[in-house]
């Protein structure tokens, strides 16, 4: 509900860059949520990643949820950070040798054989 900018006023205004939190957050949010827009599996696969902000709506109550570019589902306010913010949780992000300045990017595939191997761990 605005947490940064107060109740109806984007936290992650259109064309913004918005990162979406580490997937320990994410497995949390969406083992606890029972109200609308539930995370969806798909959605856990883009843990950690960084987008622009597409669209923001306002469920009733001051929920903000946001779209983001390249990204699929509707993201929950509290799903999502800044765009330079620190990863919380497990870090899933590997170095990048063909940037510079050492840049890291997410890497998808660590991802998602963590989350592979996480559901393999809570089924046997």
């Amino acid at each position: 509900m605005g947490s940064r900018n107060g109740p109806y006023k984007a936290d992650f205004p259109r064309d913004s860059k918005a990162r979406v939190k580490g997937l320990l957050f994410l497995e949390s949010f969406k083992k606890e949520w029972r109200f609308h827009h539930p995370l969806s599996d798909e959605q856990l696969n883009y843990a950690a990643n960084e987008a622009l902000v597409v669209s923001v709506a306002y469920y009733h109550g001051g929920d903000e949820l946001y779209t983001l570019k390249d990204i699929p589902g509707i993201w929950h306010e509290r799903c999502l950070d800044l765009a330079k913010g620190a990863a919380e949780g497990i870090s899933l992000l590997s170095k990048a040798p063909d940037r510079p300045n050492d840049k890291k990017v997410v890497d998808q595939k660590l991802i998602r054989e963590e989350l592979a191997r996480r559901r393999g761990a809570t089924t046997g």
